[in-house]
């Protein structure tokens, strides 16, 4: 960052008609604020089936500013009877969290197994 602002700075002393030059090659001071989510950063904790939804459990292991869970329900014969995602936001390390998928009753009875994923998200590096 300090590189930055004195490459600035130099150029703001130095300024012509045909701007400023800067050597891109030379690594700056940059710290990126956050990243793609990982896996690893959630820890799964259990995963409930009811009447008409399932519920996931699991625990933030680092600031999340995003996240896009995926519950896939699949029929008998491996179709895909309902894809249903969700987003939470600002999750807190060490915190555990729960979301509810839902699914119409009656297509809840032609579930045979149902499949959860990470889809997205966002990790604040902060």
């Amino acid at each position: 960052m300090k590189k930055i602002v004195s490459l600035l700075f130099l150029c703001l002393l130095s300024f012509n008609l045909t701007g400023c030059v800067f050597n891109m090659d030379e690594p700056a001071d940059i710290v990126p604020l956050e990243r793609s989510i990982k896996s690893t950063d959630i820890t799964w904790l259990d995963a409930s089936q009811g009447a008409s939804s399932v519920t996931l459990n699991f625990t933030a292991n680092v600031k999340i500013k995003t996240i896009t869970l995926q519950v896939t329900f699949l029929d008998k014969s491996g179709n895909i009877i309902l894809v249903n995602t969700k987003t939470m936001t600002n999750l807190v390390p060490k915190n555990n969290y729960s979301q509810k998928f839902g699914i119409d009753f009656m297509d809840m009875l032609s579930v045979h197994q149902y499949s959860y994923k990470i889809v997205s998200g966002t990790v604040d590096l902060t």
